[in-house]
C-alpha cells in the first residue's frame, strides 16, 4: 500500500531554496513537455508563490521560452531582482493578468489556498480560458485535508503531485478539480515522510496480486466457501442474478439463492450453479424462524430484495447470527434502525453509497474520512465500503482510498456485481485484504472496458466478464499449491 499525506510533511532535509528549485524541476518537466512559446505563471502569496517564481527562473533559461509571472506579492522577495534580471515579464495589474490568462496556451496554478484579493478572481479567470492548466501539488482553492471548496477552485487539466498522494485529490469535490494526476519526487527522504503519521492509503496493483484469495490444487468446492445470498424481487430480479453470477465468478464454492418465487424461476433457468430456497410470503416468520444458517459460511443480502418488513427481518437475523456478512442496497435501508447489532464478532461489511450512508449514520461530507474511522473504530468488526468516484474502504482506523473505475459504473447493476464480487472473495479468505482487492478489481474493470469501448455501454453484465479478465492478467503465471 502507497501511504497518503493528509497535511504537509516536514521538510527538514532541505533549505527553502533547495526546495523550491526541487519543486520547480519537478514543474518545468512537464511545462516543457507541452512545447509552448509562452507560459503564464500564477504566483500566490505563500510557499507555492516561491515555487512559482523557482519555475520562473528556470523557464526563463529555457531557449525560446517567454515567462510572465503574476504576482500580488513579489515587492522585496529575495526572488524579485534575480527575476528582472532574467528578463521574465512580472504582471502585477489586475487588468493586465486577466488579459494574459484568457490569451494563454499554458498556465501553471501555484496559487494555493489563500482566499484573499485578487487570488479568488485569479482563480476565475484560469477556470474561464481554454489554455491548458497545470497544478502545483494540489489544484487552488481546494481544502487540502478533506478537498472541499470555500469559494472558487481551480479545475486543471494536470496536477503535479510531490513527493507523495495527497488525500484532497481523492475526495470530492477536490477529486473533480485534479485532472490527471502525476506524482513527482522532490528529494525528500524516507525518514522525512515516514515521520508524517497516517491511517490512510492507496491501494495499488502490484500488491493486489498478494491480497486475492489463494486457491489449491488439493481443494474441493467446500473449501472456497458456502455463499447464502439473499435478494431479489419481482420488480428488481436482476440484482439477484448479477450478485450471484458475479459470486460464482470470484471463485465462492457453493451459492445458494434465496429469494421469491418469481426471482427463484428466474435463478433455476439462468444460474444453473446455484441452489435456491423460496421465500414462503404467507408463512414468512415461521420459515425465518427454522432458517438454519449454520450450513453456510458467509451471507450476502440486500441486492433488489425490496424495502418492506420482511428484508428488516431478514437483516436482523443475519445480524444476530455468527457468520460474516455483506449487507448492500436494500438491506441497508433498516440498518440505522440496528446499529447495535453491528457490535458483533464476525466481520460486518456495508456498501452504502453517500445518500444510504446518510440514511445510516450523520454525515458531512467535508468530514467523511474522520467520521468514517469513528464509525469503524467504534464497530471493531465492520468494514465500511463508501462508494462514489474514489470508494473508501474503512475498517477500525484504516481508510484504504480506492485508486481504480471511471463513470462507466455510474449504471444501474454495477453496486450489485460489487456486492457479489466482494461476497466470492470473503467467501474464500475472510479479510480486510479481500474487501480492498474486490472493490480495486471491479473498478479496474471497468477500466479495461474503456480500452475499447465507450464510457456509455458498459451493461453490469459484461462488467462481470470484465472481471475475470482483470483476474486472470492479476493471476498470470502464479502457480497454485
Amino acid at each position: 500500500m502507497s501511504n497518503i499525506i493528509e497535511r504537509d510533511l516536514k521538510f527538514e532535509q532541505l533549505n527553502q531554496d533547495d526546495l523550491n528549485f526541487s519543486v520547480a524541476r519537478a514543474l518545468m518537466k512537464h511545462v516543457l513537455k507541452d512545447q509552448q512559446k509562452e507560459v503564464f505563471i500564477a504566483a500566490g502569496s505563500g510557499i507555492e508563490g516561491d515555487y512559482a517564481m523557482a519555475l520562473a527562473h528556470l523557464l526563463s533559461n529555457q531557449p525560446g521560452i517567454k515567462v510572465k509571472l503574476a504576482s500580488n506579492s513579489i515587492q522585496g522577495h529575495r526572488y524579485h531582482l534575480m527575476l528582472l534580471d532574467d528578463g521574465v515579464e512580472i504582471l502585477e495589474t489586475q487588468r493586465i493578468i486577466k488579459n494574459e490568462i484568457e490569451n494563454s496556451g499554458l498556465i501553471i496554478d501555484c496559487i494555493g489556498d489563500d482566499s484573499k484579493y485578487p487570488y479568488p478572481y485569479w482563480i476565475k479567470w484560469i477556470n474561464e480560458a481554454q489554455g491548458f492548466v497545470i497544478s502545483c501539488d494540489i489544484p487552488s482553492g481546494i481544502n487540502g485535508e478533506n478537498g472541499s471548496i470555500n469559494r472558487e477552485a481551480v479545475f486543471a487539466d494536470l496536477t503535479v503531485c510531490l513527493q507523495l498522494p495527497k488525500l484532497a485529490l481523492y475526495l470530492y469535490p477536490g477529486s473533480d478539480h485534479a485532472g490527471k494526476v502525476v506524482k513527482e519526487d522532490i528529494g525528500l527522504s524516507s525518514n522525512s515522510i515516514s515521520s508524517v503519521e497516517t491511517k490512510i492509503q492507496l491501494n495499488q496493483l502490484d500488491e493486489i496480486l498478494s491480497m486475492l484469495p489463494p486457491r489449491y490444487k488439493h481443494s474441493h468446492k467446500g473449501s472456497y466457501g458456502k455463499v447464502l445470498l439473499i435478494a431479489g424481487c419481482e420488480a428488481t430480479s436482476g440484482a439477484a442474478l448479477l450478485c450471484g453470477k458475479s459470486i460464482l465468478k470470484t471463485g465462492a464454492g457453493l451459492l445458494t439463492v434465496m429469494s421469491y418465487p418469481s426471482v427463484i424461476d428466474l435463478v433455476k433457468n439462468n444460474l444453473f450453479e446455484a441452489m435456491s430456497i423460496t421465500i414462503d410470503e404467507e408463512h414468512f416468520q415461521d420459515q425465518l424462524n427454522k432458517l438454519d444458517l449454520s450450513k453456510y459460511s458467509l451471507i450476502v443480502l440486500g441486492p433488489g430484495l425490496g424495502v418492506n418488513h420482511r428484508t428488516d427481518l431478514l437483516l436482523q437475523k443475519v445480524l444476530k447470527s455468527d457468520l460474516p456478512c455483506v449487507i448492500d442496497a436494500d438491506g441497508l435501508y433498516y440498518l440505522g434502525k440496528h446499529l447495535e447489532l453491528l457490535k458483533r464478532n464476525a466481520f460486518t461489511v456495508i456498501t452504502p453509497h453517500e445518500v444510504e450512508f446518510a440514511r445510516i449514520f450523520d454525515f458531512e461530507r467535508k468530514n467523511i474520512i474522520p467520521q468514517l474511522q469513528q464509525i469503524a473504530t467504534r464497530y471493531p468488526n465492520l468494514i465500511v465500503v463508501f462508494k462514489g468516484e474514489h470508494s473508501l474502504i474503512a475498517n477500525q482506523s484504516l481508510i484504504t482510498i480506492n485508486t481504480t473505475g471511471n463513470s462507466t459504473l455510474a449504471k444501474g447493476g454495477s453496486g450489485d456485481v460489487l456486492a457479489g464480487v466482494i461476497g466470492g472473495f470473503l467467501a474464500q479468505q475472510c479479510s480486510y485484504d479481500s474487501v480492498v482487492a474486490a472493490v480495486y478489481i471491479h473498478s479496474l474493470a471497468a477500466d479495461y472496458w474503456l480500452k475499447n469501448n465507450s464510457a456509455y455501454s458498459l451493461l453490469a453484465s459484461e462488467l462481470i466478464e470484465k472481471i475475470d479478465e482483470v483476474i486472470l492478467e492479476i493471476t498470470r503465471g502464479k502457480n497454485y499449491e
